[in-house]
């Protein structure tokens, strides 16, 4: 009951996705943070995705289900995230590119596009459908996988 209330406030699904994740992170008041956590968590569950609070995401993208970003991932603004995106770390320590992507502003990633480790992907850049990118990109390129690709935008 208490749950349905909520969300009759802030709002269910995308919306009361980003209020739950906002305040969830920058709230002071350590019971209700953890409450939000926990509204977060469950919207999360219900839109079948999963964003880190640790994540550092611009403003607000349009997504849609099935999507994941790791913690420490760093993403630009003005981005639609499309559906069964992975924007993920690397967790081996002894690993080339340790660590989350960096990803810049206006990027466009097609559904199935996967970004793995330590990397820099620059401003305006459009990465293909199901393409996996493990290397860096500067700006303004397409990214097209296999194997991976780079073009020049002219």
């Amino acid at each position: 009951m208490m749950v349905r209330l909520i969300f009759f406030f802030f709002g269910g699904g995308e919306a009361g996705f980003w209020v739950f994740r906002q305040k969830a992170r920058h709230s002071v008041f350590t019971p209700w943070r953890l409450f939000c956590k926990q509204l977060y968590y469950y919207c999360s569950w219900c839109m079948g995705s999963s964003i880190a609070l640790g994540a550092e995401i611009g403003e607000c993208p349009y997504f849609l289900k099935g999507i994941f970003i790791s913690n420490g991932a760093v993403l630009g603004k003005n981005c639609p995230i499309y559906q069964q995106i992975t924007i993920g770390s690397n967790p081996l320590k002894t690993s080339l590119h340790y660590g989350a992507p960096t990803i810049g502003d206006n990027y466009n990633m097609g559904a199935g596009a996967k970004v793995i480790g330590n990397l820099r992907v620059g401003n305006n850049v459009r990465i293909g459908a199901n393409a996996v990118v493990f290397k860096d990109a500067p700006d303004e390129v397409t990214v097209v996988l296999p194997p991976m690709i780079i073009h020049q935008h002219e």
